[in-house]
């Protein structure tokens, strides 16, 4: 940020992702990288490591997978070279499985999660069914929750970039670590969204199937 340039000198900065309560902070929020800036990332932090030169290929991959977030790519990168993660795909499996001690989604999505009330639990969770943007509308229905108060909810999850809305705020796509985090961390309540959209899909089958298309 331009405000760290603007210190008086030696005066010392903290920048962390983690929030805190218990000091004056400001916060700034940090959209997902482009993919051109997690391949210019990649290129600094592959100088000094080979294994990561030697994947050049997959980087493209790296960025979709950890959906350009700067820090779960750091991570990711900093596992090339230990125990069984020699390969780009070897470390991105043990993202999905990292133990508790070692878990970069709970030290990134953690506090906040903690945070979630029972409604913007199942706001994400619905979210976490589909790859693609939804209408807040549909939401709501399998959230099973007042699509005002769900535009509410959807609103409040974006400023803490949880989830990504479209130019004009009708359509959410959920930022596919948040919804690994909860499937490993809420899967009560991704299953209960999930029977909500096997219902509607099936009511859905049924009226319009066949020659009623």
């Amino acid at each position: 940020s331009s405000d760290l340039g603007k210190l008086p000198g030696g005066c010392k900065a903290v920048v962390t992702s983690r929030r805190r309560t218990d000091v004056d902070a400001r916060m700034l929020r940090l959209a997902r990288m482009e993919e051109a800036a997690s391949l210019s990332l990649l290129e600094v932090l592959a100088e000094d490591r080979p294994l990561l030169a030697r994947e050049r290929e997959q980087w493209p991959t790296l960025h979709q997978q950890v959906d350009g977030n700067p820090l779960v790519l750091r991570w990711v990168v900093g596992q090339l070279g230990r125990g069984s993660c020699r390969t780009l795909a070897a470390a991105l499996d043990f993202l999905r499985h990292a133990p508790a001690d070692n878990d970069p989604l709970d030290y990134i999505f953690g506090d906040l999660a903690r945070a979630f009330t029972p409604e913007e639990c199942a706001v994400l969770s619905a979210l976490s069914h589909f790859r693609q943007p939804v209408e807040a509308r549909h939401v709501a229905r399998l959230a099973a929750l007042n699509p005002l108060n769900t535009n509410h909810l959807l609103g409040g999850l974006a400023n803490r970039s949880l989830v990504e809305p479209d130019l004009y705020e009708e359509r959410f796509r959920l930022t596919p670590l948040v919804g690994h985090y909860l499937r490993r961390h809420h899967p009560e309540t991704v299953a209960q969204t999930g029977d909500r959209l096997c219902n509607e899909v099936y009511a859905l089958v049924m009226e319009n199937g066949g020659s009623r298309h």
